[in-house]
């Protein structure tokens, strides 16, 4: 497999490949869903060939959970077709392209969004733990993971990472899941959920934000200590991400009938390129690197998302199979509570909140629930179990990139993930009376 004095020439050609495909992907989904069109199906199939292409460079870990979720959804829609259920093959391969498509749109924001510090001050003390924590949430609501290793690699710098700093990182970073439109968790909840609202989600959301927010810093921000040193966050660089945040809102008030999706994953990288316009030519080759070179580094989540719109389109099939069974006979607040606290729960044994998500949509289908009711369940359970899934992205790359170890932050943040659905019980049943 190796030519040349190179000696991964090929898979470099294949990776980059990839990184075309997806961008190709990302841009024709944009068109199908603007447009209502069959090319849905087309984008699809691009972002197979590009994870077909990056196999190669997928982590074992996400290489057993795809080929697992796959077989489930390929027995699921047998047992259909065995039933006489015809499989939805559009939802099997493109059903969740709208969570794909925002990541590929939002990969783009990381090259303009959080400029590094060099030079900048070291904070110290509780308060630099608190302002980190801040940050992190604000900057990590728009980028998403690439400032989880922004932050991490600074505070490495200090010494070896601790349990401290992963309940900080963990918290803080997955507190923006209950709200950011940004977040694959948003993402995922408006592409299973079309009916549910932005605005409520967000204003369900931020409450909720705070009050993890305010968890942290009372319980373990004293922990931290005078010696502890911090990132030194510059917040005049969330003007970027304030426009992007404020455009998403105003173009969704104005024009509720294109998908929210649609718009991050269009304004992320246009206003990347206006911003870094002045450089002249080497802003096309930014972009241009961007798409070869970083895009293919999603691989990982690239499967987990096409893999589990695989299973969902099986659990489809069964569910077509068994007549109009669902787990509930009605849904309301207290359902929609226990929907996020199982997602919360069944995320501590390994399991990613997007296939339980798409099992309960999936599940309570026949029933005619609120929409934006369950879609503030999933973002709970989404936001509460990245910190609580030793297996979860985030734990892993913790873990391995870092040594601070996933068992560790489970019972870190279990507490913490219990507290936090029990102030999720007033959200909702508030949301419940207020939109009823």
């Amino acid at each position: 497999m190796t030519t040349g004095n190179s000696p991964f020439p090929q898979r470099s050609r294949y990776r980059q490949t990839a990184g075309v495909l997806l961008a190709v992907a990302g841009a024709t989904a944009v068109v199908a869903i603007l447009l209502d069109s069959p090319a849905r199906l087309l984008a699809g199939m691009l972002a197979w060939t590009a994870a077909l292409l990056l196999w190669r460079t997928t982590s074992g870990r996400s290489k057993g959970q795809t080929l697992g979720l796959i077989a489930l959804g390929c027995a699921g829609m047998a047992y259909g077709l065995w039933q006489g259920i015809m499989p939805d093959p559009v939802r099997a391969i493109s059903g969740n392209l709208g969570i794909i498509v925002l990541i590929i749109g939002v990969s783009f924001l990381q090259l303009i969004a959080m400029p590094d510090q060099e030079g900048a001050r070291i904070p110290r003390g509780p308060r630099a733990f608190r302002s980190t924590s801040l940050g992190l949430q604000l900057f990590g609501s728009v980028i998403n993971m690439s400032t989880v290793f922004i932050v991490a690699d600074r505070l490495r710098r200090y010494g070896p990472l601790t349990t401290l700093h992963g309940l900080l990182i963990t918290r803080s970073f997955s507190v923006a899941g209950f709200w950011s439109p940004f977040f694959a968790s948003m993402a995922a909840a408006l592409s299973f959920l079309p009916e549910a609202q932005i605005l409520v989600l967000i204003a369900a959301g931020i409450p909720l934000a705070i009050i993890g927010t305010a968890i942290t810093w009372v319980t373990v921000a004293p922990r931290a200590g005078e010696e502890f040193r911090g990132y030194p966050m510059r917040y005049r660089n969330l003007r970027i991400p304030g426009v992007m945040a404020v455009a998403v809102i105003a173009i969704h008030l104005v024009a509720p009938e294109i998908s929210v999706l649609v718009v991050v994953a269009l304004l992320s990288p246009l206003i990347t390129a206006v911003v870094l316009l002045p450089q002249g030519r080497s802003a096309a080759r930014v972009l241009g690197n961007h798409v070869r070179y970083n895009l293919p580094t999603v691989s990982n989540e690239l499967w987990l998302f096409l893999s589990a719109g695989v299973l969902a389109a099986g659990i489809a099939s069964v569910i077509a199979a068994m007549g109009d069974w669902t787990p509930f006979t009605r849904f309301t607040a207290l359902e929609a509570w226990a929907v996020a606290a199982a997602i919360t729960g069944i995320a501590v044994m390994g399991i990613h909140p997007v296939i339980t998500s798409a099992a309960f949509t999936s599940l309570l289908g026949p029933l005619d629930v609120d929409h934006n009711l369950l879609a503030m369940a999933i973002l709970c359970g989404w936001a509460l179990g990245m910190g609580v899934n030793p297996l979860s992205g985030l734990n892993l790359s913790l873990q391995a990139r870092y040594g601070i170890d996933g068992l560790n932050m489970l019972r870190g943040n279990a507490l913490y993930a219990v507290v936090m659905l029990l102030a999720f019980g007033p959200v909702v049943w508030l949301a419940e009376t207020t939109l009823g």
